[in-house]
């Protein structure tokens, strides 16, 4: 699926102050490209990653998948393409609580109509790739803050939809589980799938196909291979 992000910005009122978090970015996702977004924290980075996933509405500008313009279909429909083609993997794992590591996987096979025998599998070497294979009964709650990043990036991945939007998924890992997580995140790529990388990491961003950067909202400069 390609998204196109057209002058796009994002203004959040703060009493009598006007914040814009993002403003005037436009960008290209084709199909089977790898993107990465880096720049100091605050820079709208985050903020421009919900918008072109189609989780939160800009202030000006408009977003594109494919033919769909996100600011006149239904929230039915965008619903409905968000399931059947996207993936996230936020920052703070968003994990349902009351739901084990394994359950959580699962729900996404669910939601996009795949069968339990196809996510228990996925699950259960998904898990033993990050050596998290006892974990699958654990609640969010007994997880680290890095075995949740796992975790979200696994449910994003699941059922394997074409583009995935990757928030800072190296933060709080040691460097063997974060050259696992870049290795996971190229294969995924290399099967002709989309992601959309936010990072800190200057040496993992460097693996994708274009990098922007990015300073109070408004991208800096890009650079394509």
């Amino acid at each position: 699926m390609t998204i196109r992000v057209l002058g796009v910005g994002r203004k959040f009122v703060l009493g009598e102050r006007e914040m814009w978090a993002v403003r005037g970015v436009s960008f290209d996702l084709n199909d089977g490209e790898f993107v990465a977004f880096v720049g100091p924290s605050g820079s709208g980075k985050t903020t421009l990653l919900t918008l072109a996933g189609g989780l939160q509405d800009p202030s000006e500008g408009e977003i594109y998948w494919e033919a769909d313009k996100l600011s006149t279909i239904s929230d039915r429909r965008r619903a409905l393409l968000r399931s059947r083609h996207t993936g996230f993997s936020f920052q703070a794992a968003e994990l349902l609580p009351r739901f084990s590591v394994a359950e959580n996987i699962r729900a996404a096979f669910h939601l996009r109509g795949r069968g339990r025998e196809e996510a228990d599998a996925y699950i259960e070497e998904g898990l033993a790739r990050f050596q998290m294979r006892d974990l699958g009964d654990a609640k969010p709650a007994a997880l680290s803050g890095g075995e949740g990043k796992i975790v979200s990036l696994l449910r994003a991945a699941a059922a394997d939809p074409s583009v995935l939007f990757v928030d800072e998924p190296t933060g709080d890992l040691d460097e063997k589980r974060s050259k696992t997580v870049i290795s996971f995140l190229q294969e995924y790529h290399r099967r002709g799938k989309s992601i959309c990388l936010v990072t800190h990491d200057k040496k993992f961003a460097r693996l994708t196909s274009t990098i922007y950067s990015m300073d109070k909202g408004k991208v800096t400069a890009s650079a394509s291979k």
